[in-house]
């Protein structure tokens, strides 16, 4: 199988069907499936995907019982991934099918192993705008390395950079975690601009909290990377 792609979805129960036609629209013709994770939501998501899922086989649907975070819903996935090229997308319809495709026939033309979105402008507010801002400042400190929107999907990425990666990290680090294993290995990778728009339903569920797990992590992480250097 040539794609599969990784959705989490936490009641997304007013969009999902919407966001999942677009981008079998420009997906068509390549051998892909969409790995949707019902990521223990509380509305009738998981019900809807079901019903979805029965009528097109390229749809797999996979369920966690309780909402852990947003990272188990992404490993979750990607666990049950059956393609060569792994890649993962938020389930609000904020990036459009279009530009989803657009990073995805980049990683291939480029022959890279693993290529990211970079946001040129986004609308999501303002205090998420500025807590980027201050993550990705914070992240270029500690790990020395500058990386622009640190948190923007889709990615995309090859089998065998996902063997080596392992991911643990259960909540919105999950983004971080992954750039962190690409900047301390030598593969090559690429990025592509994108727009993220308005969400297409639901709504967020990044809460104020977020901003502390996000640091608590960082700091975690850098101290893991000293230790072993150290030995």
């Amino acid at each position: 199988m040539e794609l599969s792609l990784v959705m989490p979805m936490y009641n997304e129960e007013d969009c999902v069907i919407s966001v999942i036609q677009d981008l079998e629209k420009v997906f068509e013709g390549l051998d892909y499936e969409f790995v949707v994770v019902n990521n223990g939501s509380t509305d009738n998501t998981g019900k809807v995907l079901m019903e979805y899922s029965k009528k097109n086989p390229q749809v797999r649907v996979v369920h966690v019982e309780k909402n852990l975070g947003y990272g188990l819903g992404v490993i979750s996935g990607l666990k049950a991934c059956k393609g060569d090229t792994l890649g993962w997308i938020d389930g609000d319809g904020q990036v459009s099918a279009e530009d989803v495709f657009k990073v995805y026939d980049h990683y291939k033309r480029k022959k890279v192993e693993f290529c990211r979105a970079i946001r040129y402008q986004r609308n999501d507010g303002l205090n998420r705008k500025v807590a980027s801002f201050f993550f990705n400042n914070i992240f270029r400190v500690l790990f020395l390395k500058k990386v622009v929107d640190i948190n923007a999907k889709p990615k995309f990425f090859s089998r065998r950079f996902y063997e080596g990666l392992n991911p643990e990290s259960k909540d919105w680090f999950i983004d971080t975690e992954v750039i962190i294993y690409l900047i301390h290995k030598s593969f090559k990778d690429s990025e592509v601009f994108v727009y993220s728009g308005e969400r297409e339903g639901g709504k967020s569920n990044v809460a104020p909290a977020t901003a502390y797990e996000f640091f608590k992590n960082m700091l975690s992480w850098r101290f893991k990377l000293w230790k072993k250097s150290l030995k």
